[in-house]
């Protein structure tokens, strides 16, 4: 999958764990096991198997694709699947790594069971651009232009600096088109002067 579009801190981060999941992420949204998980999980003989099966299939959930080596992950999600599972002893995980020919069985069975599809296969990348460009609205340059402006406004870049920036003769029309944003900003620093002063 082409990465091109990532800062070089962002590639190098991509498909891994680069830091360690919320309790949230863990408790309730990618790592937890629901009943048709705990189903697929089952079939595995072994705790170790059952172990690191589940752990393939929570950590393409969370990192959006399969590890290389699927131990590589931070300790405590392990010890959060073991404990969904019932597997007392969480390092009987590293048996999971033994037959490298299992991580692909496993994988293939999880792409299956969930219907996962890398996007790196012409089909499928042509589906999702299909889906992104109906969800996807139509900009214009003008849009842009005024994105921009918006943006510099809110960064604190003056007024008279946009206007330069964007062409216009007078710097009240710059004033009148972005009185908006203005306000908002306004807004934002008497918020800031009255917390400042300990107002309420």
């Amino acid at each position: 999958m082409p990465v091109e579009f990532l800062t070089d801190d962002q590639a190098e981060a991509y498909g891994k764990f680069a830091e360690e999941p919320t309790r949230p992420e863990l408790e309730r949204f990618f790592f937890f096991l629901d009943d048709i998980d705990r189903d697929l999980i089952a079939l595995r003989r072994t705790k170790h198997h059952q172990l690191g099966f589940a752990l393939q299939m929570c950590t393409v959930r969370y990192v959006g694709l399969f590890l290389e080596d699927p131990l590589v992950v931070p300790w405590p999600v392990v010890e959060h699947l073991a404990v969904q599972l019932g597997v007392e002893d969480p390092s009987c995980v590293k048996r999971y790594t033994e037959r490298r020919q299992t991580l692909y069985d496993h994988a293939w069975e999880i792409r299956d069971a969930y219907g996962y599809h890398p996007y790196d296969y012409p089909e499928w990348g042509r589906k999702f651009r299909t889906f992104l460009h109906g969800r996807a609205r139509r900009i214009r340059f003008h849009d842009l232009r005024h994105s921009t402006a918006t943006l510099l406004l809110e960064q604190g870049v003056e007024l008279v600096v946009i206007k330069e920036l964007l062409g216009h003769a007078h710097i009240g029309v710059t004033a009148t088109v972005y009185a908006h944003v203005r306000i908002r900003l306004q807004r934002d620093a008497i918020d800031l002067l009255g917390h400042a002063l300990g107002c309420p």
